[in-house]
């Protein structure tokens, strides 16, 4: 059935990195939104002159449109080796769908560029499934936070934005002062807390070197600050209390 779990948590950058991060999350998210425009252009070409003007005509097509599309992302994740699936290929799809969506009645109307949250040089929040990417140009702090759900880290991480963070947070060059962590917390370790009274014991878990971040926590992975300028060390929630 699964539980809920959450992650969060804020990482320092030199300005050179953290720079380079955000461009990566921008450029992801700009060519996942001109994957949508594109289809949802596809989709309106492919309607009937009766299809552009009628309401309940336009709706049908384009339950027809998604239903189809959810189908054969559907069979192709299920085949062997997950054949020809286009990556983001459920958010794509989630998106397309708002995007083509209007009220009941509402006269049919082609997508306009203008329509899409397409980023730009000043943008410091990304939407990340149930989570969001934030960039703090002041500080050069780039800010993870999940929502509270199941299987929402997955999903977050999983994300255009989040997997583009992630990916680029491998490639970071950590230099004095810079570092961080994320925490995870889970229903699991909550209950485990609350019936035993405990404390997390700290590890190392899978940070290399000491100066590295845990930007790869898991749902029970706890992290503690380091004092300034040293390397910052993880935790993992061993049996004890999330310290939430």
């Amino acid at each position: 059935m699964g539980h809920w779990e959450t992650e969060h948590g804020d990482i320092i950058l030199s300005s050179a990195e953290f720079a380079a991060v955000c461009q990566a999350a921008q450029k992801a998210t700009h060519d996942h939104q001109a994957t949508v425009f594109e289809e949802t252009q596809s989709f309106w070409k492919g309607l009937t002159r009766k299809e552009q003007t009628d309401p309940e005509a336009y709706r049908a097509a384009k339950t027809r449109h998604i239903a189809e599309r959810r189908r054969l992302t559907e069979s192709a994740l299920r085949s062997w080796g997950h054949r020809s699936v286009t990556p983001h290929a459920e958010e794509i799809i989630s998106d397309v769908d708002w995007r083509l969506s209007h009220p009941r009645g509402a006269k049919p109307a082609r997508v306009l560029k203008s329509d899409l949250p397409f980023p730009t040089n000043r943008t410091t929040e990304f939407q990340a499934g149930e989570g969001s990417v934030t960039f703090d140009k002041e500080r050069n702090t780039v800010r993870w936070e999940t929502g509270q759900y199941r299987d929402v880290i997955e999903k977050a991480r999983s994300s255009v934005a989040g997997e583009a963070l992630f990916n680029r947070i491998k490639t970071v060059k950590w230099t004095r002062g810079t570092g961080g962590v994320f925490r995870g917390d889970n229903e699991i370790s909550n209950e485990e807390a609350d019936g035993a009274n405990t404390s997390p014991r700290p590890t190392d878990p899978s940070a290399p070197p000491r100066s590295r971040p845990t930007a790869r926590s898991t749902p029970t992975r706890k992290a503690t600050a380091s004092p300034a300028g040293s390397s910052p060390t993880s935790s993992r929630n061993s049996g004890g209390h999330s310290g939430r």
